[in-house]
Protein backbone atom coordinates (compact mmCIF):
# COMPACT_ATOMS: atom_id res chain seq x y z
CA UNK A 1 0.00 0.00 0.00
CA UNK A 2 1.25 3.61 -0.73
CA UNK A 3 0.25 6.42 1.48
CA UNK A 4 0.66 9.96 0.46
CA UNK A 5 4.24 11.61 1.20
CA UNK A 6 4.84 14.32 3.70
CA UNK A 7 5.45 16.71 0.40
CA UNK A 8 2.02 15.90 -1.41
CA UNK A 9 0.27 16.25 2.25
CA UNK A 10 1.99 19.76 2.97
CA UNK A 11 1.28 20.97 -1.07
CA UNK A 12 -2.67 19.64 -0.71
CA UNK A 13 -3.01 21.65 2.58
CA UNK A 14 -1.91 24.84 1.14
CA UNK A 15 -3.62 24.46 -1.60
CA UNK A 16 -6.91 24.44 0.09
CA UNK A 17 -5.93 26.37 3.02
CA UNK A 18 -3.41 28.82 2.04
CA UNK A 19 -3.06 30.76 -0.79
CA UNK A 20 -0.60 28.55 -2.42
CA UNK A 21 -1.23 26.73 -5.99
CA UNK A 22 -0.43 23.03 -6.57
CA UNK A 23 -0.98 21.83 -9.91
CA UNK A 24 -1.20 18.12 -10.93
CA UNK A 25 2.01 16.89 -11.88
CA UNK A 26 2.78 16.58 -15.70
CA UNK A 27 4.33 12.81 -15.25
CA UNK A 28 3.86 10.59 -12.50
CA UNK A 29 6.71 7.72 -12.49
CA UNK A 30 6.76 4.25 -10.37
CA UNK A 31 10.78 4.03 -8.59
CA UNK A 32 11.68 0.46 -7.12
CA UNK A 33 13.13 0.74 -3.21
CA UNK A 34 15.64 -1.65 -1.79
CA UNK A 35 14.19 -0.32 1.44
CA UNK A 36 11.15 0.64 2.76
CA UNK A 37 10.68 4.24 1.96
CA UNK A 38 10.00 6.57 4.51
CA UNK A 39 9.32 10.89 4.15
CA UNK A 40 13.06 11.21 5.21
CA UNK A 41 15.11 9.03 2.93
CA UNK A 42 14.91 5.81 0.57
CA UNK A 43 17.63 3.37 -1.26
CA UNK A 44 16.12 3.79 -5.17
CA UNK A 45 17.70 0.85 -7.13
CA UNK A 46 20.72 1.77 -8.44
CA UNK A 47 20.82 3.54 -11.92
CA UNK A 48 22.29 0.47 -14.27
CA UNK A 49 21.47 -2.69 -15.41
CA UNK A 50 18.55 -1.56 -17.16
CA UNK A 51 16.75 0.22 -14.01
CA UNK A 52 14.69 3.03 -15.03
CA UNK A 53 11.54 4.98 -12.97
CA UNK A 54 8.35 3.57 -14.97
CA UNK A 55 7.14 6.69 -16.78
CA UNK A 56 3.14 5.51 -18.00
CA UNK A 57 1.45 5.65 -14.53
CA UNK A 58 -1.32 8.23 -14.49
CA UNK A 59 -4.57 8.75 -16.40
CA UNK A 60 -8.38 7.61 -16.24
CA UNK A 61 -7.45 4.31 -17.56
CA UNK A 62 -4.57 3.41 -15.46
CA UNK A 63 -6.27 4.27 -12.21
CA UNK A 64 -9.50 3.18 -10.30
CA UNK A 65 -11.59 5.93 -9.28
CA UNK A 66 -11.47 6.11 -5.41
CA UNK A 67 -13.49 4.44 -2.85
CA UNK A 68 -15.35 5.82 -0.16
CA UNK A 69 -11.95 5.14 2.32
CA UNK A 70 -9.83 7.06 0.06
CA UNK A 71 -8.08 4.14 -1.63
CA UNK A 72 -7.60 3.63 -5.13
CA UNK A 73 -5.71 1.12 -7.48
CA UNK A 74 -4.40 0.74 -10.99
CA UNK A 75 -6.09 -1.10 -13.24
CA UNK A 76 -3.91 -1.87 -15.76
CA UNK A 77 -0.64 -3.74 -15.24
CA UNK A 78 3.24 -1.43 -14.82
CA UNK A 79 6.31 -3.06 -16.17
CA UNK A 80 9.76 -2.18 -15.76
CA UNK A 81 11.70 -3.09 -18.38
CA UNK A 82 13.88 -6.46 -18.05
CA UNK A 83 16.75 -6.02 -15.41
CA UNK A 84 19.82 -6.63 -17.40
CA UNK A 85 21.98 -6.83 -14.30
CA UNK A 86 20.53 -7.95 -10.32
CA UNK A 87 19.06 -5.10 -9.15
CA UNK A 88 18.88 -6.30 -5.58
CA UNK A 89 16.31 -6.66 -3.64
CA UNK A 90 13.30 -4.68 -4.00
CA UNK A 91 11.23 -4.06 -0.75
CA UNK A 92 9.31 -0.30 -1.77
CA UNK A 93 7.99 1.83 -4.16
CA UNK A 94 7.89 5.37 -4.81
CA UNK A 95 5.50 7.84 -6.82
CA UNK A 96 7.41 10.77 -8.12
CA UNK A 97 6.30 13.53 -10.17
CA UNK A 98 10.10 12.84 -12.20
CA UNK A 99 11.21 10.17 -14.55
CA UNK A 100 14.86 11.10 -14.16
CA UNK A 101 16.99 9.00 -11.48
CA UNK A 102 16.80 10.59 -8.18
CA UNK A 103 14.95 13.67 -9.27
CA UNK A 104 11.47 15.28 -8.43
CA UNK A 105 9.09 14.73 -5.53
CA UNK A 106 7.78 11.61 -3.62
CA UNK A 107 4.23 12.10 -4.25
CA UNK A 108 3.54 8.22 -2.78
CA UNK A 109 5.43 5.65 -0.67
CA UNK A 110 4.99 2.52 0.37
CA UNK A 111 6.16 -1.34 1.25
CA UNK A 112 6.18 -4.20 -0.91
CA UNK A 113 3.98 -6.70 0.72
CA UNK A 114 6.54 -9.56 -0.11
CA UNK A 115 10.46 -8.00 -0.80
CA UNK A 116 10.97 -9.31 -4.80
CA UNK A 117 14.96 -10.32 -5.68
CA UNK A 118 15.25 -9.06 -9.14
CA UNK A 119 18.29 -10.94 -10.54
CA UNK A 120 19.16 -10.38 -14.65
CA UNK A 121 16.69 -11.12 -16.83
CA UNK A 122 13.98 -10.90 -14.44
CA UNK A 123 11.10 -8.66 -15.28
CA UNK A 124 9.25 -6.54 -12.04
CA UNK A 125 5.90 -5.64 -12.72
CA UNK A 126 2.55 -4.59 -10.83
CA UNK A 127 -0.26 -6.56 -12.20
CA UNK A 128 -3.18 -4.82 -12.26
CA UNK A 129 -4.90 -4.47 -8.91
CA UNK A 130 -1.92 -4.82 -7.01
CA UNK A 131 -0.90 -1.08 -6.17
CA UNK A 132 -2.91 0.25 -3.81
CA UNK A 133 -3.26 4.22 -2.94
CA UNK A 134 -4.27 5.65 0.22
CA UNK A 135 -5.49 9.13 0.42
CA UNK A 136 -6.90 9.14 4.02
Amino acid sequence: MANASDYLEQQIYNHIFRDAEFSKPSTVCLGLTLDVPTDSSYEEVANANGYARYEHASGDASWSAMGVNGEGTNDVAFEFDAATGDWGTVSGVIITDDAGYGAGNVLFRGALTQAREVRNGDTFRFTAGSLDITIA
